[in-house]
């Protein structure tokens, strides 16, 4: 190799290596943007704020019922990945951070599963009605968790937070490996992209000159002004996300997986002393940081207040504006009774139906009770199973049904009456059979005139032959459906109609046929309780205010608050 090569070449890594040396703090400067990338994300910006427009558009050509179907009918997803791709470029444009908070809070509102689960709370908590904080309005117990529309609409989810330790103590084991699930895509989707969002308004939410845009089309008028989206919607869309990221938090704090759904499965999984329903080795963190939240929740909702109270300006294109009806006072109230409620000691109100006296007819109970929901977060429950009394674990076989309804035409003609001294004369028949009761019961009547037949012991010379011809086609019938066949098997026939002696006769009419087809059995969980008596029960609980969340029961008050009583504690069902 020649000296002019070598010195060429070395000459050559030389210079590259300098580019690389003063180059560098320059190209691993994480908080650098070049021109092309600023150029470009304002470019992608405005091509997600034309979708949206668009999206805008439909929505209102749709002219939809309520807020939420007119979410649900929209495809936020490509402003989304328009947004999220131009931040990418340029974390510094403000723009695409709030399109995609905006947008990325939306889709995640619209989110099935997560709205499923959410809504699911209400059925968990069926034994009582969800809480409501004790002669409080209607915003701290909203559970909305959109883009609020009005001034109303500035509402904290508060009711989840009351709601989910109760709902996960009452989870049913069919709900298990949803919820398994569904705590998976809290922790790689739906947190995510709330923390994304969140990141995202942080950099938007200290300018208050900030306005967000969206043309005229979202109010279905060509030539009206854009609607102005400031600082007001940016603290009330941090509002949400926040009290969303605290209703997640809890949701994956403890652990709901199951190592099998066999008797051997749920029998240890659900006795006492196994990792189900225990918190998480973070989940102590999860629900500090919950709580935390929902504090930050309330924090965003007075910032939004304070912000549009401030407002001079004309609002009449404004987002969130205030109506003359609207009394700040009155929403800083409320927030503020939401706040302290969740924050200490509070009287939640609840009612509900319940079978109070054991004759089938409910009556309407209400109570209220002083919880404490700050001591689920800050003196976390460790283990639900070991807040109750010793209880043995078993399974049993649980079968599932369908019902199925099908009917039976029958016809039958008699040409003329042989029973005398009938002119006219009504007549019904009556023909039942079931095993409501396990045993077959049948009842199979006639009403002729004034006189009533059962047909079981009835003289077959006193009624038409044609009735007993549909009588004998009923039983014939009802032997097509045993009882070892078909589950609750129900067949009915009722017809009514004149008869005249030396007349024909004409019976005609369907057979009704019910019963149920099994579609599935499954092993469930069927425990019982150590203790001996009702009164042992009541004195084996370990702690009847569940670490100070409901600070004034006792054994006896919290037996009655869960619908025990000495007649049904026997009864306990997982």
């Amino acid at each position: 190799m020649k000296n002019g090569q070598i010195i060429w070449r070395i000459s050559l890594v030389l210079i590259v290596s300098m580019l690389f040396i003063f180059g560098c703090d320059e190209v691993d400067d994480p908080d650098y943007v070049s021109p092309d990338d600023s150029t470009s994300a304002d470019s992608l910006v405005s091509v997600a704020n034309a979708s949206m427009d668009n999206l805008m558009q439909n929505m209102f050509d749709a002219e939809p019922d309520s807020a939420q179907e007119m979410l649900d009918i929209l495809d936020f997803s490509e402003p989304y990945g328009l947004y999220v791709t131009a931040h990418e470029l340029d974390y510094r444009n403000n723009d695409a951070n709030f399109g995609m908070a905006f947008t990325g809070f939306i889709m995640l509102t619209q989110d099935e599963q997560l709205q499923e689960m959410l809504l699911r709370w209400e059925s968990y908590f069926n034994v009582h009605e969800p809480f409501a904080v004790s002669q409080a309005q209607p915003t701290p117990g909203n559970p909305g968790y959109g883009l609020p529309l009005s001034v109303d609409g500035i509402r904290i989810p508060i009711a989840p937070f009351f709601e989910i330790p109760l709902a996960l103590a009452k989870m049913s084991v069919d709900d298990v490996p949803q919820f398994s699930e569904f705590q998976d895509l809290v922790g790689t989707l739906f947190l995510p992209v709330i923390e994304e969002s969140l990141v995202a308004l942080d950099s938007v939410d200290n300018d208050p000159d900030f306005i967000f845009l969206i043309s005229a089309a979202m109010q279905g008028e060509t030539e009206a002004d854009p609607i102005e989206l400031d600082l007001t919607e940016i603290y009330a869309l941090e509002m949400g996300l926040h009290a969303l990221k605290g209703v997640l938090k809890t949701v994956v704090a403890y652990n709901f997986n199951f190592v099998s759904f066999d008797s051997t499965g749920i029998i240890t999984e659900l006795s006492q002393g196994s990792d189900f329903a225990t918190l998480k080795t973070n989940g102590t963190a999860d629900l500090n940081e919950a709580l935390a939240s929902a504090n930050t929740a309330f924090e965003k909702a007075f910032n939004a207040l304070d912000f549009l109270e401030a407002e001079t300006d004309d609002q009449s294109n404004d987002l969130i504006q205030l109506d003359e009806d609207d009394d700040i006072t009155e929403i800083r109230a409320d927030i503020e009774e939401a706040q302290s409620a969740l924050q200490g000691p509070t009287m939640i109100h609840y009612e509900y139906w319940e079978d109070i006296n054991n004759d089938g007819e409910d009556d309407w109970v209400e109570d209220s009770i002083r919880v404490d929901i700050s001591q689920f977060f800050n003196n976390p429950i460790e283990d639900f199973k070991a807040m109750l009394p010793p209880y043995t674990m078993s399974t049993s076989i649980v079968c599932g049904y369908d019902s199925i309804y099908i009917s039976e035409h029958i016809h039958f003609e008699e040409t003329s009456v042989s029973v005398p001294n009938l002119s006219g004369t009504y007549i019904e028949i009556d023909l039942e059979y079931h095993t409501y009761d396990v045993n077959p019961t049948l009842n199979v009547y006639v009403t002729l005139g004034p006189l009533g037949y059962n047909l079981a012991t009835a003289n077959r010379n006193d009624l038409p032959e044609l009735v007993w011809d549909a009588y004998d086609a009923f039983l014939a019938l009802i032997a097509t459906y045993p009882i070892d066949s078909y589950h609750n098997p129900h067949v009915r026939f009722n017809w009514s109609g004149t008869v005249t002696t030396g007349e024909a006769l004409v019976i005609d009419g369907d057979v009704i046929i019910e019963y149920e087809e099994m579609t599935a059995s499954y092993v469930a969980p069927d425990p019982s309780w150590d203790s001996a008596s009702y009164t042992e029960w009541l004195a084996a609980w370990p702690d009847p205010t569940m670490q100070g969340i409901f600070p004034d029961l006792d054994a006896t008050g919290l037996a009655e608050f869960l619908g025990f009583n000495e007649e049904n504690w026997n009864d306990f069902n997982y």
